[in-house]
């Protein structure tokens, strides 16, 4: 399976340009002939807190379309984010899981930071899917910082561990530590899509990369510049690479 974290910078709290910048990454992965690409937390808002009740979108918000299209022309799996609007006042932090010919499904972060709850709601179901013969587990930021988390994919089949994230400096060393960690112990591959730049009150700070089933990091991104972090996964010569996209101007 050829994999790919997508890195870039977000422009707060506007999904259409956002949604142009995922377009843009997307065609360089359908050059890459990539299978399944993997974008940073809340990639369609960016991380935006406060604004997150008034850009919550559902599954089947319209604008999803142009992503749907792109998905079933080039059977590629696409895992973007969004707050989820439900029931409760406040949104859910969601992971949007886009495949050839079927219905958007839907992950819900679990465990949130530290303050997120005056924001946002829990979710509860931990979500696997399946892309070909294999099958994916996907988690959002904070929920990496619980093993049950990954223990729970593991046991529910999952092959690959897809993770958006928004991570800082102060953060990164220990975060990525976790994921190593949880590749080796599991026996999965871990994949970690970064924002790099500012959004919300965080300097986020790229890095996104990709670990193989033994811990062993593959790829990571640059810092500062919208990339593509790739990994071709196999039993016995797993490899990776970047593609760094053009400046873009704010």
């Amino acid at each position: 399976m050829r994999i790919a974290a997508a890195q870039f910078r977000p422009i707060k709290g506007n999904i259409d340009e956002n949604l142009s910048r995922h377009l843009s990454l997307i065609k360089v992965a359908t050059q890459e002939n990539i299978d399944l690409i993997v974008f940073p937390e809340l990639s369609l808002t960016g991380y935006e807190p406060e604004l997150a009740a008034e850009l919550a979108i559902s599954a089947g918000d319209p604008r999803l379309a142009r992503l749907q299209k792109i998905a079933d022309e080039n059977q590629l799996t696409i895992v973007c984010g969004a707050p989820i609007a439900n029931e409760s006042p406040h949104p859910q932090v969601g992971s949007l899981i886009i495949a050839p010919g079927q219905r958007v499904l839907l992950y819900r972060k679990i465990h949130l930071h530290p303050g997120e709850n005056t924001y946002f709601t829990a979710g509860h179901q931990h979500c696997t899917f399946a892309h070909g013969a294999v099958r994916a587990g996907v988690a959002i930021c904070a929920d990496t910082q619980h093993e049950h988390h990954a223990a729970q994919q593991k046991t529910a089949g999952a092959d690959l561990y897809l993770v958006s994230s928004a991570i800082t400096a102060e953060g990164y060393k220990r975060d990525t530590g976790l994921l190593e960690r949880w590749a080796r112990r599991y026996e999965m591959p871990v994949v970690m899509a970064n924002f790099h730049g500012a959004t919300g009150e965080m300097l986020t700070v790229g890095s996104s990369s990709i670990w193989d089933r033994h811990g062993k990091l593959l790829v990571q991104a640059c810092k500062d510049r919208d990339t593509l972090a790739m990994a071709d996964i196999s039993t016995s010569n797993s490899r990776g690479w970047t593609r760094i996209l053009p400046h873009t101007s704010d």
